[in-house]
């Protein structure tokens, strides 16, 4: 869930799910964007040891990737 602002109780922006490219563009209207990633992949054994090669984050998991920048494109910062 993507929100205009620091807290869940301002606007929301988007509720992302599923793959997004490049051209997808989000923008809060303040200096504030919250982003609240939940999952329900990851690490299985946190305590795994590194060189272990059975290890559950040897392989490919899903998650998130984000990019973002700081303008004033949009708004005046």
């Amino acid at each position: 869930m993507i929100y205009d602002g620091s807290s869940t109780s301002d606007e929301v922006i988007a509720k992302l799910c599923g793959t997004y490219n490049s051209s997808t563009v989000l923008y809060s209207t303040s200096n504030n964007l919250r982003l609240d990633f939940v999952t329900g992949e990851g690490r299985l054994e946190m305590d795994a040891e590194p060189m272990n090669t059975n290890a559950d984050y040897k392989f490919v998991r899903k998650g998130f990737n984000i990019s973002y920048e700081f303008s004033d494109r949009f708004v005046a910062l």
